[in-house]
């Protein structure tokens, strides 16, 4: 679908920053695209490692967890 914008490099920047999302806002991911949201300001960055463990992604995360217990546990819901 040329019209979704999570098929650009840029894409998950864009569409969180149209949410105009408030409050704590937390990104998961395990990757580049997923940091970005971090480096724009948009969102604390959780590098999740239940898959893959990215040394890049893990320097430059908030939080690193393992799974999704792990992730709730840590922001204490």
């Amino acid at each position: 679908n040329k019209k979704n914008p999570l098929r650009k490099r840029t894409g998950k920047v864009t569409v969180i920053k149209k949410l105009k999302l408030k409050g704590d806002v937390f990104m998961l991911g395990d990757g580049h695209t997923d940091l970005q949201v971090k480096k724009n300001g948009l969102a604390k960055f959780v590098a999740f490692c239940e898959n893959v463990r990215r040394k890049a992604i893990v320097r430059n995360a908030d939080i690193v967890v393992n799974n999704l217990d792990d992730f709730l546990d840590k922001i204490q819901l």
